[in-house]
């Protein structure tokens, strides 16, 4: 967010001119302007996200024969018509970012050795305040064009190396756009109310969505690691494909969908990066320069609605919602504004998903003849030191099926995926079932029918099947439920929105015991859950064979050696509750509070309060001076709970440091699973043994109707 507009170097005194030259390395006499930044800029230096640094390496192959001063000639043409492209950052205080245009020519280095070297070099070279952010090189007859993604996006990019720099090489006049600040001066005057009005209606804080991936509490998330695959998608004619023009908005969709699976939620954030260039600029969208924007998603699917979404309108609320955006005025209003117009759109604005569609560029330039271009586009390197957690750049491309090593048949679409992760908070198995699972949603979302309801379509998809088949939890399972028997039992976790699927691993399903010898289970209450039908999804094809649906919730996670996954047990399904419309889970909630050193045990409740739905903890201080019998039974719980603890001093002093704990536990998007009504309880009543399933024995019952009763 600019601190003061800026739009010439007039502006500014001669004192801030000195410090603006200086901090370039310039005399005064260099600077043609000054202006301010616009949000895509500070988006892409270190200025408003430490760390944060984008940048493209293009390279180019010269065939002989071709004048390569003659490019060299082209490119300063071209640098010299667009200021943007002798532009440089500046931190200046109380201005905040600044961009100077210098008055230079561009020079090409030509270096002799490995090109490979060179890339490797060029990386670690500094582009980030004060410094030119375009060098170019030729390293024999490869050429290499560095820019930095604050005065360049992708557009600009290909517009500039495959249009004007080849028509100012052909001696042709390169087409004459409008400077970069008249698109600044576009954004500095954008109407304020109607900005706020706009993106307000797009994010629903009664229903606050939630980030995925989640990172951990005081972990700033850094993509250091990348994962490519390749997506094929066939289209025909009739019903079952999808025409070639459709497939960004089904693969959006689909994200969206894959997204919501992993987060446990039917609202779910990404951000969406958007060209940002429409005709409502009145001419501005062919400025070269960074004018796309990272917007914050917030999208809603309803799949637990009795009339859940359908595929259609899935498909036609993400094509609608991009249509708005991107004939909106306000479309240019920035991140940090944005985040403030209500409680969702600060939750969206921290999304940790970057999701961007790209088209693929041509492998050579336009040519007079069928013959092979001179020139041709090597490759594009996109370097990134960048903060959310997942980056996934789906770049697309059209094939006919005319013959040629590239083609996978009539009438397909290729989606190279670059993917760019952390870690730390996606391990990189779990990633590769992101990506399988993003894939086969695709697949299923473009061969469905349209009137398909999403909790209807089969998203288990055959690479976590071939995993679950191999494991087996069958001790830790006798350490959860002590009453099963010793032999074969076999897991699933079915589908908490399709009971006729699986779970796909990584997200919550509902835990389900399979095996001959269950009905010789010693414990009353796994008999009670006994059942004999089949489910749909299950795999064996013995029809004697019984199934317990235990109640509890469970998923897999990755274990340390990133080798395999264990089950981890998330609580009862009866404990799965709405704050905000955001699930949370009472048995985290309890856990995170469990693991304050002066507390003994803990229950966390839902409870109306002021007209709204709020968590409600009672906690067991540890140093109580009461009886702390585990095997209390239910009969004494009226004596149990009359002896709250009644120092109100040292209960508040207690309770506020528990209270502190859980914030810091939690991190700042998890704010709906703090409770807000806090009780010290001297002892908790428990169940009579055996009158559980082993995991937990607190009288929950027996609290709630104290509960109740406090007022």
């Amino acid at each position: 967010m600019m601190d003061t507009k800026v739009l010439s170097r007039d502006d500014l005194d001669n004192e801030t001119l000195e410090t603006v030259a200086e901090a370039c390395h310039i005399s005064t006499r260099d600077i043609e302007d000054i202006y301010s930044c616009v949000h895509q800029q500070l988006d892409h230096v270190s200025h408003s996200q430490p760390g944060r640094s984008e940048w493209f390496q293009i390279v180019l192959s010269f065939d002989e024969g071709i004048d390569l001063e003659q490019w060299c000639r082209a490119l300063q043409r071209v640098v010299k018509a667009n200021t943007v492209l002798r532009t440089r950052l500046v931190q200046c205080p109380g201005l905040g970012v600044l961009q100077v245009v210098i008055k230079e020519d561009h020079t090409t280095e030509h270096l002799s050795g490995d090109v490979e070297e060179y890339l490797r070099d060029d990386q670690a070279r500094r582009m980030d305040f004060g410094v030119p952010l375009l060098r170019s090189a030729f390293i024999g007859r490869s050429f290499v064009l560095t820019i930095h993604h604050a005065i360049m996006d992708y557009w600009s990019l290909t517009t500039l190396v495959q249009q004007d720099i080849v028509m100012a090489f052909l001696g042709e006049a390169p087409p004459k756009r409008p400077q970069f600040k008249e698109f600044v001066a576009h954004c500095l005057a954008i109407d304020e109310g109607a900005a706020k009005a706009f993106w307000a209606s797009r994010f629903d804080s009664r229903r606050l969505p939630v980030v995925f991936p989640p990172v951990p509490p005081g972990h700033t998330p850094y993509p250091s690691q990348a994962v490519e695959k390749e997506i094929i998608l066939t289209h025909h004619a009739g019903p079952g494909s999808i025409s070639p023009t459709h497939v960004p908005t089904f693969a959006e969709a689909a994200w969206a969908l894959t997204a919501a699976t992993y987060a446990d939620s039917d609202s779910i954030t990404y951000g969406f990066v958007l060209s940002g260039r429409s005709p409502t600029l009145g001419g501005l969208e062919s400025t070269l320069g960074p004018m796309h924007v990272e917007a914050p998603m917030q999208v809603n699917l309803n799949i637990q609605q009795r009339k859940g979404m359908t595929v259609e309108q899935l498909v036609k609320d993400r094509a609608t919602s991009l249509r708005q955006l991107q004939a909106h005025p306000a479309l240019q209003y920035g991140l940090a504004k944005i985040s403030l117009v209500n409680e969702a759109a600060q939750v969206a604005s921290k999304f940790q998903t970057l999701f961007n569609i790209i088209p693929a560029l041509p492998p050579k330039f336009s040519t007079a003849s069928d013959a092979p271009a001179p020139i041709r586009m090597d490759r594009v390197l996109w370097q990134a030191r960048t903060l959310p957690a997942l980056i996934l750049r789906c770049k697309l491309e059209s094939i006919n099926g005319d013959g040629g090593a590239t083609s996978h048949g009539p009438g397909t679409t290729r989606i190279s995926l670059k993917t760019l992760y952390d870690p730390d908070v996606l391990p990189e198995r779990q990633l590769h079932r992101i990506l399988n699972q993003f894939e086969h949603t695709l697949c299923v979302l473009a061969k469905a029918p349209l009137t398909t309801r999403l909790d209807r379509l089969p998203l288990f998809n055959k690479h976590d099947l071939g995993e679950v088949l191999r494991w087996n939890h069958d001790a830790a399972l006798r350490a959860l439920f002590p009453g099963i028997p010793a032999g074969r039992c076999k897991v699933w976790l079915a589908s908490l929105h399709n009971p006729n699927e699986l779970a796909p691993i990584g997200s919550v399903g509902q835990l389900w015991l399979e095996g001959p010898e269950l009905s010789s289970a010693s414990s009353p209450y796994l008999l009670s859950t006994l059942q004999q039908q089949v489910p749909p999804w299950a795999l064996s094809s013995d029809e004697s064979g019984l199934f317990i649906r235990t109640g509890y919730l469970a998923k897999y996670i990755e274990t340390g050696s990133g080798e395999d996954s264990e089950l981890c047990i998330m609580g009862r399904e009866e404990n799965r509750v709405k704050i905000n419309n955001q699930t949370v889970q009472l048995e985290e909630v309890e856990s995170v509070i469990m693991h304050h050193d002066d507390v003994q045990d803990a229950a966390v409740f839902t409870k109306i309060v002021a007209g709204r739905t709020q968590l409600v903890a009672m906690v067991v201080p540890r140093d109580t001076s009461g009886d702390t019998d585990s095997e209390s039974s239910s009969s004494d719980t009226e004596t149990i709970l009359a002896r709250e603890v009644k120092e109100m001093g040292g209960q508040q002093l207690f309770l506020d440091s528990v209270r502190r704990h859980a914030e810091k536990s939690f991190s700042s998007v998890e704010g709906h699973k703090i409770p807000t009504v806090w009780h010290a309880i001297e002892q908790f009543p428990y169940l009579q043994a055996g009158g559980g399933s082993g995991l937990h024995t607190v009288d929950r019952d027996a609290l709630r109707r104290w509960l109740k009763l406090r007022r």
